[in-house]
């Protein structure tokens, strides 16, 4: 299976720690063999950016093929829609969902994608859609472990 990630946030040299859980989840599908490429837009420099990647998603989309795209993040997600080669999976992460007029977006835009995953049963019940699929962003028990309460 060959999978692209789309997304917004992605460890940069500058940011190590950004996007880390995108990261995490694409060196557990290399392992158990799943072929996985990155297509990582700085919507944080700036955001034309999220315009500029539409062209390059394009150009890289013509060079190859995938069995499904994964978007993490609504803009993310929009760039990855404007393939029509690959089905196109969107999580919502979090405060997108949450806020006023990106809200609007992810309302007006979810259900453009094949398949769409949210972290928490709230974010569902917000998002109003029916059909996300809940999966609760887990924790790295290498890099964090239970204290005792203070």
């Amino acid at each position: 299976m060959k999978v692209l990630v789309v997304t917004n946030m992605y460890p940069q040299p500058e940011t190590p720690a950004f996007g880390v859980f995108v990261e995490d989840q694409v060196k557990s599908l290399r392992r158990i063999g799943v072929e996985v490429d990155v297509f990582f837009m700085n919507g944080r420099k700036n955001k034309l950016n999220y315009l500029a990647a539409y062209a390059r998603l394009w150009n890289h989309l013509r060079k190859n093929r995938y069995d499904v795209v994964h978007a993490h993040y609504i803009f993310s997600g929009l760039v990855a829609r404007a393939q029509w080669q690959a089905p196109v999976v969107l999580t919502h992460h979090g405060p997108e969902v949450f806020m006023t007029w990106e809200r609007h977006v992810c309302n007006a835009a979810t259900s453009w994608f094949h398949k769409v995953i949210v972290v928490s049963e709230e974010m569902k019940e917000r998002l109003g859609y029916e059909d996300a699929i809940v999966i609760p962003c887990g924790v790295d028990l290498e890099r964090f472990s239970p204290v005792d309460k203070l």
